[in-house]
């Protein structure tokens, strides 16, 4: 599940990634990369590029996600010689695709996006909220359930045009509604072909001020921030997923 080069649009996190896997530790013909976590870029720091990844959710309201989409063309990324030099402002979009199946406009709206080549990602069929009283530790959805909900959500989205679709050729990433989640969801997102999750807390401690949180990283090894709120009662203890890139989401 090596990423591969993606288009000029998509999403900056992506370059990131690609970047950290040709310093990955793993050899070049494994098939998962293995990138420890680390507030250090992969190159010296004076060479780094800055990434700016912008990610919105649900995108089923019209009018609100007319309005990001005519923002994001308005502006444009400096010159210069990289791939994204001149180009409009990219993102990705997670999408709650349960209201989207019946809705023409935004249906409309999303294939639009997918025609401007952005990322899009998936939020699950029906965004469910996965706790008891609010209690992260205590879910209430089943393996199977998870499975149908990425699922039902990625068909949509790759379906074709003609065939009521979305017609996104692949869907790489994935946010956990409520960013509530446990070895069920990402048990789900890995047998659905999902490369990257953006649903782990980040900066969750004062020493993380914004010049020294985490690049992404696969779950080899697990997160650390997941395991400080596993620490904290606020998260469940997960597995770790070779190969499954962790972005940090910073609200």
């Amino acid at each position: 599940m090596t990423l591969s080069p993606l288009p000029v649009r998509k999403t900056a996190l992506a370059m990131a990634m690609l970047a950290l896997t040709h310093t990955a530790t793993a050899d070049d013909n494994e098939m998962k990369p293995n990138v420890s976590p680390s507030a250090l870029p992969p190159i010296p720091v004076q060479s780094s590029p800055m990434f700016i990844s912008l990610g919105f959710d649900d995108n089923v309201e019209a009018d609100g996600l007319k309005w990001v989409m005519d923002l994001l063309a308005s502006h444009h990324n400096p010159a210069g010689n990289d791939d994204f030099a001149g180009e409009p402002l990219t993102a990705s979009f997670f999408m709650h695709c349960e209201p989207a199946m019946e809705n023409e406009e935004i249906k409309a709206l999303w294939r639009e996006l997918a025609e401007r080549d952005y990322d899009i990602g998936n939020h699950t069929y029906s965004h469910p909220d996965d706790k008891v009283n609010y209690n992260p530790l205590q879910p209430w959805m089943t393996a199977e359930q998870w499975q149908e909900e990425v699922k039902k959500c990625g068909d949509f989205l790759t379906k074709d045009t003609e065939d009521g679709g979305i017609g996104v050729d692949e869907v790489n990433g994935f946010r956990a509604p409520f960013m509530t989640y446990n070895d069920n969801t990402l048990n789900a997102i890995v047998d659905n072909g999902i490369q990257y999750d953006v649903s782990f807390p980040a900066g969750i401690v004062p020493e993380q001020d914004g010049t020294n949180n985490y690049w992404p990283f696969t779950l080899d090894n697990g997160s650390p921030s997941h395991n400080l709120a596993v620490e904290g009662w606020w998260k469940p203890a997960i597995d770790n997923y070779p190969g499954l890139w962790r972005s940090h989401c910073i609200p």
